[in-house]
């Protein structure tokens, strides 16, 4: 009888635990999808973060005041794309998506895309455009063609990731810049060359 008791008391006691339990959760909103969250599993786009965010892009004020836009440092216009749609032009590769460039050089980046449309080339923490940033953005010329030059820095080494976007076109082109160092080899092979040449 004794132990039956007892059996009776761990069944409530556990009861008791598991109502209050559920009491607090619910009013938490565990088990459903807060409305926020809701929206953006609903129309998810990949959105860059703290320093790569990007003010909207506005046509008007790009054609008010052309030069002002290109001359503003933002890496995250290179996540502004539009959604493809016919009669959409979507930006393309132009140049080598997997250029070769050695330490210190230079390569051409190009792109098609609509003449005159505003495209940022955007390097992922290397390398250096001709404004000595990470990021820079050109207009298309008449041909439909932005084209900038990416330059290997010093320490810049293995491969360097430059994303472009147009917020004019669809789709998003990705260059995979390898920039090749001069090994010890090849540096000591030069200053024997020097060398005997005097």
């Amino acid at each position: 009888m004794l132990k039956q008791v007892r059996v009776a008391i761990g069944l409530g006691v556990i009861l008791s635990l598991g109502s209050a339990l559920f009491l607090w959760i619910k009013p938490q909103g565990i088990g459903r999808v807060p409305e926020e969250n809701a929206r953006n599993v609903a129309h998810f786009e990949p959105l860059p973060r703290g320093a790569m965010r990007a003010a909207a892009f506005s046509i008007h004020a790009y054609e008010r005041d052309t030069q002002a836009y290109l001359s503003q440092v933002v890496p995250g216009r290179a996540f502004q794309v539009q959604s493809p749609r016919p009669g959409l032009a979507s930006i393309q590769a132009v140049s080598s998506l997997v250029p070769t460039v050695r330490a210190l050089g230079n390569v051409e980046l190009a792109v098609s895309c609509p003449a005159g449309a505003p495209v940022t080339f955007t390097s992922v923490g290397l390398g250096r455009f001709p404004n000595e940033r990470t990021s820079i953005t050109v207009a298309a010329g008449d041909g439909g063609v932005a084209r900038t030059l990416f330059r290997a820095t010093r320490g810049t080494v293995g491969r360097a990731i430059v994303l472009v976007a147009s917020p004019l076109a669809s789709g998003q082109v990705r260059f995979y810049v390898e920039i090749k160092a001069e090994t010890d080899a090849g540096s000591r092979g030069d200053r024997l060359k020097k060398g005997n040449r005097q």
